[in-house]
């Protein structure tokens, strides 16, 4: 199973191919100017006079109802009434059903209303893993800025090998541009350290440093040299692909990293995979003891995505049931205000020879502008699509993450008491993501 789960971190880390000219990705275009349409997502809203809620309401529109907005003013927006009155409404309370700067789901592809947002509790982060892209020179869009003080920015930064030495996966200016952006913005920020040598979880590797007192001691001072030259507030540990015969040796390494970090006033994280039971044995997943791990760290990531995977049947990349299953397993073994829920925020492909490809938001978007068939599992809480591939002919099959979607997931974080969430990755999501997010802030 972990070769077939590093095929799919190959694609997310960017190392896929785009999309060929034979496949149905249409540019994206321009974006469309006022007025848009829009549809009513909140149960019933009222129109106010003026882009305050102490003004007086002119109408109450109803869940579904179909209005034209004129403008943006803040998080309000002017709409355009059937009978010709115009008044403004929270943003929060429609969805824009044509293109702007912060796209919405497009209609076909998650056309039910939206869930009620459960808040989060008081104080919790939205970790964001970042991996070097050169074409994005900051990391605080327009719709990340109003949650900087929750922010935990997480570069994929350095390799751990075997030899207990690390070395960088993003170049140094980058790296320091980014810690320096999200720091000044009153965001935390975390060192990624990985196991992954450019084609594979390196399992091999990470064995002979466990087994080797002289690789651990070199890692440990090593990550202590890099957390305090780069002055971020901790290390963040993706050491995937462990042998289950390594799991007492990977207990005690991430409590040496742990002991080190802490006594420099900083934190020590931890990435673990989804599970739903203590499999022991299992070449993926049985080297990491919740239990243990999760009293050592100051957090943990649950990875709840890649249900499924390329190399398995085509399915949500991360269903609301089995992520429910996940989290209650976790939390009965890891206190829940140290556990990061993690959201993905890519779809994958499959064709019908059951191999797969990884496709970020704005290609999902693409293929419904062109005429893909959009869909909605409901027991699922998951958008999907199907559309016919050119010049082959034949039928793929894509399921995604989008705004709906995520948007249910988020209520995880609110209903088991959870630290917040850790999104992989930055770039590949719906941006309107981060409006639901912005939601289950407010007071």
């Amino acid at each position: 199973m972990s070769n077939l789960l590093i095929l799919s971190l190959v694609a997310l880390l960017g190392l896929a191919a785009p999309a060929g000219p034979g496949t149905a990705s249409p540019g994206n275009g321009p974006a469309a100017a006022w007025p848009r349409p829009a549809r009513v997502i909140s149960r019933a809203i009222p129109v106010y006079e003026a882009p305050q809620g102490q003004s007086r309401a002119v109408e109450i529109l109803a869940a579904g109802s179909q209005l034209e907005v004129l403008e943006k003013a803040g998080p309000w927006y002017q709409v355009r009434l059937d009978d010709g009155r115009t008044g403004w409404v929270r943003e929060r309370a429609i969805l824009l059903t044509g293109r702007d700067d912060s796209p919405s789901p497009l209609p076909g592809s998650s056309s039910a209303l939206l869930p009620d947002p459960i808040p989060f509790p008081p104080g919790a982060k939205v970790a964001i893993y970042y991996v070097w892209d050169p074409t994005r020179s900051q990391v605080l869009s327009a719709a990340l800025t109003p949650l900087r003080s929750y922010l935990v920015l997480v570069p994929w930064a350095f390799r751990l090998g075997g030899d207990g030495r690390l070395s960088l996966s993003l170049p140094a200016a980058s790296l320091g541009g980014i810690l320096r952006e999200v720091g000044e913005a009153g965001g935390d920020t975390w060192l990624l350290v990985h196991n992954f040598n450019g084609r594979t979880f390196d399992a091999a590797g990470i064995d002979r440093l466990l087994r080797s007192k002289a690789a651990r001691a070199r890692a440990v001072e090593q990550m202590r040299r890099e957390a305090a030259r780069w002055g971020v507030n901790g290390v963040h540990l993706d050491l995937e692909a462990v042998p289950p015969a390594d799991r007492n040796r990977l207990t005690g390494f991430v409590a040496e990293v742990a002991r080190a970090l802490h006594a420099d006033g900083r934190l020590l994280t931890v990435a673990l995979p989804a599970k739903l039971r203590d499999e022991s044995q299992s070449a993926w997943a049985g080297a990491y003891d919740y239990r243990d791990l999760g009293r050592i760290a100051d957090a943990v990531t649950i990875m709840t995505y890649d249900e499924h995977y390329p190399g398995s049947a085509p399915g949500p990349v991360a269903s609301l049931p089995w992520m429910e299953k996940v989290v209650a397993y976790a939390t009965e073994r890891i206190p829940p205000r140290k556990i990061l829920l993690g959201i993905a925020g890519y779809g994958y492909e499959w064709s019908p020879d059951g191999k797969a490809r990884t496709l970020a938001f704005p290609q999902v978007e693409s293929l419904l502008r062109a005429g893909a068939t959009g869909g909605w599992e409901e027991a699922q809480k998951a958008p999907f699509l199907r559309y016919q591939h050119q010049p082959s002919g034949s039928w793929r099959t894509v399921w995604y993450q989008d705004r709906r979607s995520t948007s249910f997931q988020l209520s995880l974080v609110g209903r088991y008491g959870l630290a917040g969430i850790a999104f992989w990755r930055l770039g590949m999501e719906d941006p309107s993501v981060w409006q639901e997010v912005r939601l289950r802030h407010q007071p």
